[in-house]
């Protein structure tokens, strides 16, 4: 492979100077230096480095995922308020139903955005909490 800003070309295997790939690795398209590089003991305490990062960060972004998303339904459920209240308006003008009996309407959309807080919090939550050995 070949970087494309500084033109340098590696092996994508173990990501070594291309130049000195040939028959003593492996071949050109047969790298074994991973192979042996696997055998090492600190390569092995890197590789488990890495997939502890990459195993972080996927459980990073799915509770990201989710406290983002029901922040932005809290959101855009405090946004329907005006809706709402117009429809109730509405509703008593066309159908002549009482306001205080559409109010449910508003305890609804209250209740909506306060389950939404909570469920938001839970993820921010359930992230930095250590899980323990069973």
């Amino acid at each position: 492979m070949t970087c494309k800003q500084c033109e340098f070309g590696f092996c994508w295997i173990c990501l070594g100077d291309w130049k000195i790939h040939g028959s003593a690795s492996g071949g050109y398209y047969k790298c074994n230096k991973f192979e042996e590089a696997a055998k090492d003991e600190k390569f092995n305490k890197q590789e488990k480095k890495r997939e502890e990062a990459k195993t972080e960060l996927k459980r990073y972004m799915f509770h990201y995922e989710r406290y983002a998303n029901h922040n932005k339904s809290g959101d855009h459920a405090q946004k329907l308020r005006p809706v709402i209240e117009n429809k109730i308006e509405q509703l008593h003008r066309i159908k002549s139903y009482p306001v205080g009996e559409l109010e449910f309407l508003l305890d609804a959309l209250d209740e909506v955005i306060k389950c939404r807080h909570v469920l938001k919090w839970t993820y921010a939550f359930g992230f930095f909490v250590k899980m323990g050995k069973s």
